[in-house]
């Protein structure tokens, strides 16, 4: 257990490192963008409406892009694996599994803001990082 939540730390902190890279190139793109629409006979209101236009543009071809590949991908169904009647437990932790997992599937962005929202609040407070701890020790 302790090998995979480093495996999803590490991936978790290279994604951000990518995603603080790949902001800061936006801004220098959309800074020269604007430096070379300025160096020609162009008003530089003019210029950073254009700037701005061409960014929007741009967010909502992502924005577009990722709806389409969402709704391309076929949900994953959670396996039903054999379960003795004497298992009640196994039963119960079945349901709920696929409860979750129809939730997330029904609503996907909700579960991320929910998940994002855990993940901030276990990051900055040490008295639920310390509980999360200590119920994954257990």
């Amino acid at each position: 257990m302790k090998r995979f939540l480093s495996r999803i730390v590490f991936a978790a902190a290279a994604y951000a490192a990518a995603l603080i890279f790949v902001s800061v190139a936006v801004g220098f793109l959309g800074s020269a963008l604007y430096l070379w629409l300025v160096s020609i006979p162009l008003a530089p209101p003019l210029a950073a409406l254009l700037v701005g236009v061409a960014g929007l543009a741009v967010a909502a071809l992502i924005v577009l892009t990722a709806k389409w590949i969402l709704a391309r991908w076929r949900t994953a169904r959670v396996a039903s694996g054999p379960i003795s009647p004497t298992d009640p437990a196994g039963e119960l932790g079945q349901l709920i599994v696929q409860e979750a997992a129809a939730l997330v599937t029904a609503y996907p962005y909700r579960a991320f803001v929910i998940s994002l929202i855990a993940g901030f609040a276990i990051g900055v407070s040490p008295e639920i990082r310390g509980i999360f701890k200590s119920s994954l020790k257990e």
